[in-house]
């Protein structure tokens, strides 16, 4: 956030595997909400591809109240995961922030073309396969 002169995005995008990255993210927003060093909370969101989605069925399906494991089935092998130990953190950080998650299936995968996402749209890093998942999340049409 210091880079960003503490004037945080509205909307922070993250792929989702094990959820400690999106937990971590959270709660170090919510953090620097807290100490004043940043004026906002953004929205946080979690991305996941379709054969590895326990945080996108544990919201639909369970409310976030349980997880809902899955057999993980997918060629993106850094977020293969079908048991996510941080599913509560993730859970808590999404409903703090307004944030939302969703998922992608590999077959969709494009190259992400911005044609007018505001500049304060951060998203970092940025599997191609995302591109979908962002315009659901975001109901923007990027």
């Amino acid at each position: 956030m210091e880079q960003l002169d503490w004037q945080p995005p509205d909307h922070i995008i993250v792929p989702g595997g094990n959820l400690g990255n999106s937990s971590a993210i959270g709660k170090a927003l919510l953090e620097m909400l807290d100490l004043g060093l940043i004026p906002r909370l953004p929205k946080l969101s979690v991305i996941q591809a379709e054969g590895a989605n326990a945080l996108v069925r544990t919201l639909r399906e369970a409310g976030g109240k349980h997880l809902v494991s899955v057999q993980p089935e997918t060629r993106a092998t850094a977020i293969r995961i079908g048991n996510p130990a941080s599913w509560e953190k993730a859970v808590k950080v999404i409903q703090a922030t307004g944030g939302a998650c969703d998922q992608v299936a590999s077959s969709r995968s494009r190259r992400l073309r911005l044609r007018s996402a505001p500049r304060e749209l951060a998203v970092n890093p940025l599997p191609p396969s995302l591109s979908p998942a962002l315009r659901n999340c975001c109901g923007r049409d990027l």
